[in-house]
This record gives C-alpha cells, sequence and structure tokens, in this order.
C-alpha cells in the first residue's frame, strides 16, 4: 500500500493512500471527527468510535494519529 505523507505548514500535514484500500472508511471517519468538533461525541465516545475503525482496518493511520493526537 503506498502512503504518502504531504506538509501542509509547520504544524500540520495530512496522509494520501489510494481510496480503494480506504474509501469506505472515510466517510466514517470524517463522520466521527465532526461529531467530536461539534460536541455530539464526547471524547470517551470519539476514541471508542475510532477503535471501532481500527477493529475494521487496523492500519488505518489517520485513526491511529487521532487517538494519538
Amino acid at each position: 500500500m503506498p502512503l504518502e505523507f504531504e506538509a501542509i505548514d509547520a504544524e500540520s500535514g495530512e496522509f494520501g493512500y489510494t481510496e480503494d484500500r480506504y474509501g469506505p472508511l472515510l466517510g466514517q471517519f470524517n463522520a466521527i471527527l465532526d461529531g467530536h468538533e461539534t460536541g455530539q461525541l464526547s471524547d470517551a465516545k470519539y476514541l471508542a468510535a475510532l477503535q471501532e475503525l481500527l477493529a475494521q482496518a487496523p492500519d488505518f493511520i489517520d485513526a491511529q494519529t487521532q487517538i494519538a493526537f
């Protein structure tokens, strides 16, 4: 699986990889992020939702980085 990292500025960046592998998870992932940012998901529910994604795809780096953050 090719993985790329693009630096946006000195403090942020984004991972990139083929949509065929993680495309279906990206919608779920973005919904989890939005839910947390808007206060609909508590920290505990946010982490639990990310863990559920990782159960489906343990090498989904976006979820790993959010948990580490």
